[in-house]
Order: structure tokens, then sequence, then C-alpha cells
């Protein structure tokens, strides 16, 4: 979704040169560098990050590179037929990441355990928690959601709130939160936007 919005935002932003008061075109655009580049600015001057990266592309099929593209949804439940899952999609199929849908928080907190010690190449733990991981896990504190967020004047309460957000995910290992998003409120009925 970030990904998305990035793209959208450089589409306007490329397409504004583009627009004229009749006379003459407007100044360039300021040139944005790719999100690649924004997203591993702290790692570029990392030679060892650099290093075990490559290594570790280089020992990877064409399959296994492929892979590691794909993000699995899989549901925090520790029965035997989703741990069988879990191996065949972690260790048959070898994805990248692990996105976890709605369960128990110590569940997950196994499973991603489990799944961290199959995988050949540290997996990514991803959530889809707008409004932060009560919206997926249960027992986990209910922050607010994102239109009363909006409504908050003082941005140190806002900036808390995510970081105390970013804190719980990194304690359960997740590494990716894919919130807050760009969603645009235009249907009052739908409660996942709200």
């Amino acid at each position: 979704m970030r990904r998305a919005f990035l793209f959208a935002l450089l589409v306007v932003a490329c397409s504004a040169r583009f627009v004229t008061d009749g006379k003459r075109p407007l100044a360039p655009p300021v040139p944005v560098p790719p999100v690649e580049t924004i997203l591993m600015r702290p790692y570029l001057n990392d030679s060892k990050c650099s290093e075990w990266a490559d290594s570790v592309m280089q020992r990877l099929s064409l399959k296994e590179r492929v892979a590691q593209l794909f993000i699995y949804t899989i549901a925090p439940q520790r029965d035997k037929r989703n741990r069988e899952l879990l191996r065949k999609v972690v260790g048959g199929y070898k994805v990248g990441g692990l996105l976890f849908s709605g369960g128990l928080l110590q569940n997950q907190a196994m499973l991603t355990n489990e799944a961290q010690q199959m995988a050949d190449v540290p997996l990514l733990i991803t959530a889809d928690a707008e409004w932060g991981l009560s919206m997926r896990l249960q027992g986990m504190p209910a922050f607010p959601r994102n239109m009363v967020l909006g409504c908050i004047e003082d941005d140190s309460l806002v900036y808390e709130y995510g970081r105390e957000m970013a804190r719980q995910c990194k304690e359960l290992g997740i590494q990716v939160n894919f919130a807050p998003v760009a969603d645009v409120n235009i249907n009052p009925q739908n409660p996942v936007i709200n």
C-alpha cells in the first residue's frame, strides 16, 4: 500500500511539469530518489549488511528468489494442520514473509519463532493492523482508530501513539505494519477506514 501511495505521489509530481498556464511551462519538479533508496538509506553505507544480503541472494535459485517476493497470510493457530501448512510455505516454497491474521498473541509469537527457525533466509513478519495489534490479536490494548487520531491537534500524542505501536510490533517480531495507510474515507459506512 505504501509503495502504491508513493507511486501515485510520484506520478502526480511528474505530471505537474506538463501543466502550463498557456504561456510557459512550470519549473521541472525536484528529483525524487527511488523508494528503495529512501527505505534503505540507513543501510547503504553498511558494507557488512550489503555483503550478507549479496551472499544470501547468490546462493538462492531463481525460484527461491521469486519466492522471497511473496508474503503468505496464515492464521496464528497452533493445530497440526496449520503447522503443516507453515512448514509447506516456509520450508517448501521458501516465501519471504508471513502475515498473521486474527488470533491469539501467544500463538503468533510461538509460530513466528517456529517459522524463523524453519527458514533458510530470515522471514519478514508483517501485520495489517491499522489501529494497533488489537485489530488482529485478542488481549492486546485497544488504540483509537485513525479518524480519532486525525482530530488530535497535539502532534506529540500521535507520535507517542506511533512509538507504542512500533514497540509492540517489535516485541512480537513484526518488522512491517501496513499502517497507517493513505485510505480516503469516502464511505461513512466503512468501519475499517474509520
